[in-house]
């Protein structure tokens, strides 16, 4: 991801120090790469339903409970650390790099700034489950070497199977 285009986005400063406000303009590129780990797509749909800021550590379970199938509660100790070093050292200041949250790393702390929202689409768009893509694939392939066989002979036969596409013989 390409920063040197954008402007720094100003993470916590000190309550002595101004902080300033800079609005980043994210590309598809920007947020295809930051949605691409489920880690980081968890944060920030946590992120999505959270008012303010947030406890690091709060984003880590809820993280880690999503990945395991499980709840807070049912989290063991090993389950939250092998989630909680990756966030804590590269995911949310990835995020915070993009301006997308402001992370506080001292005070563990996050808090999600209005190009958050850039991700709310994408991430609560409805989703068809992966059985049923295969299957509609699957269909659409099958529709599609009929049209060929069809086009090329109309009493032709296709013998092959799903997973012989590439050694379909198609008589004629």
């Amino acid at each position: 991801m390409a920063t040197s285009n954008r402007p720094v986005h100003a993470s916590y400063a000190p309550s002595s120090a101004t902080a300033v406000e800079v609005s980043t303009c994210l590309s598809d590129d920007d947020v295809f790469h930051l949605l691409q780990t489920f880690r980081r797509r968890e944060t920030i749909r946590y992120l999505l339903h959270e008012n303010g800021s947030v406890r690091m550590r709060d984003i880590a379970e809820h993280v880690a409970a999503e990945e395991h199938g499980t709840t807070v509660a049912d989290l063991t100790s090993t389950q939250r650390q092998r989630v909680y070093i990756p966030l804590y050292q590269s995911h949310l200041p990835k995020l915070d790099e993009a301006g997308v949250i402001e992370y506080d790393k001292a005070r563990g702390l996050v808090r999600p700034t209005d190009d958050l929202q850039l991700f709310r689409p994408s991430l609560e768009a409805p989703t068809i489950p992966l059985r049923k893509r295969i299957s509609k694939e699957r269909t659409v392939r099958g529709t599609a070497i009929s049209r060929i066989t069809l086009r090329r002979s109309p009493r032709a036969s296709v013998s092959c199977s799903y997973s012989q596409w590439g050694n379909c013989r198609f008589p004629g």
